[in-house]
């Protein structure tokens, strides 16, 4: 019981210094506790915080509740391992694993000790025994304090009796980082600090909540410290920023964004607290993107707007979703012919990156010498050796990309016909009988494709007999060579190389070709 009236005295303290301190309780947003000095008024004994000049613990002085140098760490483990450890605020009661600690005064300072120990009650036993033994109606030291019992959570409330064990559905421990305002709360008295607000817990009509906290002393509203993108272009639908502030804030909302860059119909989406935000810029034309935050869009934790004037990103992103485009072009102007070769031309619409020669697709022969820069490249085409027909190049869609990212649309197909078949002999025979005393015999001569070109002067006689003319008729692949004028010996014609042209302008046949077919002329009269 007296304890409950050193609980009750304490809260009553603890009130009429946060009034005679100048602190409000407020429910409009909160000031950050950033900037303390040693002797500034405070909120809850026993706190430690960091600060530039070290760090300051809440401590009660004749002056009421003030920040006082320590050397205390932050934060307090509110789960002490072992008895016996250092702790920062006075009766403050926890449950370990195996034991139930209070921070007591003793000789060497604030430290834990147990209360009851291992599921065995302590004599005596103000709060009833350990962690998982308590029952309602037992006594308890820490107003609002949570905790499984025997049966069910239990919480410590004050009744006319004095604190005791109720039972209850908070949830054990309570979180000491709550979301927001208005969330329900454990703790009368608590103050925390989250990422966006000081918060402390209330009694209200409904029970308790975490109420905002006001501190006096901040005038300065925040600034935007900078506002970049890791982006310069992009083809992508967003386009992510990240825009911070000169301390922790709240009330920044998309429509504090608009965009100052070329490009139209920007949405903005905004993510994050404290002194950071995520700001996701999507659905933009064409063009520069600028993202400029409003002026006055955000209020730091002592309700101070800012910044004072727009903030433009310092990082422009020009968004392209145009897909580049390639015409391809060669110079010959009709069929290739063996040893002859095409200068491929390649037109770009924009500077891109990655496009060589395995961007082309080729048939009917290769590329070489493939080079370029910018929106320009060239290469040589060379035929197929030994073939004809139509080989064609193409550059498909995707083998390259601009620098926002866009693969480039399939160029048009370009068709180069060739024909590097040099042309053949394929027979070269006589029907005629032998020996023969007939002054002329007659030879077939077959070419592999249509030759032109073929004259008498292309045939000579490799065979014994003399004298021999030629008489030549025939087009196409299949001419007809009359020999006459030979002595007596052996007949057998020999087409010279290279003698027939094609329709391409080969030569051939490679080399001279001889008639297999031997003809024996014979005029003498047996005696």
């Amino acid at each position: 019981m007296n304890r409950s009236l050193s609980l009750s005295r304490r809260v009553v303290l603890f009130v009429a210094v946060m009034l005679t301190a100048g602190v409000t309780l407020v429910e409009s947003p909160v000031s950050a506790l950033v900037g303390r000095r040693a002797g500034d008024t405070c909120l809850n004994e026993g706190r430690v915080v960091v600060t530039s000049s070290g760090n300051l613990r809440c401590e009660r002085t004749a002056s009421g509740l003030r920040w006082r140098p320590t050397t205390a760490s932050v934060p307090e483990s509110l789960t002490p391992k072992i008895e016996g450890e250092t702790c920062l605020i006075e009766g403050r009661v926890v449950v370990t694993q195996d034991e139930v600690l209070q921070c007591t005064r003793t000789a060497r300072g604030l430290q834990w000790r147990g209360a009851s120990r291992n599921g065995a009650p302590s004599s005596p036993a103000p709060f009833g025994g350990a962690a998982g033994t308590l029952r309602s109606g037992d006594s308890c030291l820490n107003e609002g304090r949570v905790v499984i019992g025997a049966s069910g959570n239990l919480r410590c409330t004050q009744t006319p009796n004095g604190l005791v064990w109720r039972p209850t559905k908070a949830s054990v421990p309570e979180s000491l980082t709550p979301k927001s305002a208005g969330e329900e709360c454990i703790i009368i008295g608590r103050v925390v600090t989250t990422g966006s607000e000081v918060l402390q817990c209330v009694r209200t009509e409904n029970g308790s909540e975490w109420r905002g906290v006001r501190l006096r002393g901040d005038a300065s509203g925040p600034s935007v410290t900078s506002f970049v993108s890791t982006s310069s272009v992009s083809s992508s639908a967003s386009v992510v920023y990240t825009i911070t502030f000169s301390e922790p804030v709240t009330g920044v909302e998309p429509a504090d964004f608009s965009n100052s860059g070329t490009a139209t119909g920007c949405s903005f989406a905004v993510s994050g607290s404290g002194a950071s935000r995520t700001v996701t810029v999507s659905g933009c034309s064409e063009g520069t993107i600028v993202p400029t935050f409003g002026a006055n869009g955000a209020r730091d934790l002592s309700g101070n707007s800012g910044p004072s004037s727009t903030s433009p990103s310092s990082s422009p992103v020009t968004r392209d979703a145009t897909a580049p485009t390639v015409s391809v072009s060669q110079s010959a102007s009709g069929t290739l012919k063996a040893s002859q070769t095409s200068l491929v031309s390649f037109t770009v619409s924009e500077t891109v990156t990655g496009f060589g020669a395995g961007s082309v697709t080729v048939t009917g022969g290769s590329l070489t010498g493939f080079g370029g820069s910018g929106t320009s490249y060239s290469a040589t085409f060379v035929p197929a050796p030994g073939s004809f027909g139509t080989a064609t190049l193409q550059v498909a869609a995707g083998a390259f990309s601009d620098a926002a990212g866009n693969p480039n649309a399939a160029s048009n197909t370009v068709g180069i016909p060739y024909d590097t078949a040099i042309p053949s002999v394929v027979s070269f025979t006589s029907a005629d009988s032998t020996p023969t005393n007939v002054s002329s015999v007659e030879y077939t001569l077959t070419f592999s494709e249509g030759v032109t070109g073929i004259t008498s002067g292309d045939f000579s006689n490799t065979g014994t007999a003399t004298g021999c003319a030629y008489a030549v008729s025939g087009s196409g692949t299949t001419y007809t060579v009359t020999v006459s004028g030979c002595s007596e010996g052996t007949i057998i014609p020999r087409f010279a190389a290279n003698g027939g042209t094609d329709t391409a302008g080969n030569t051939g046949p490679s080399s001279n070709s001889t008639a297999t077919s031997t003809v024996t002329r014979d005029t003498t009269v047996p005696s």
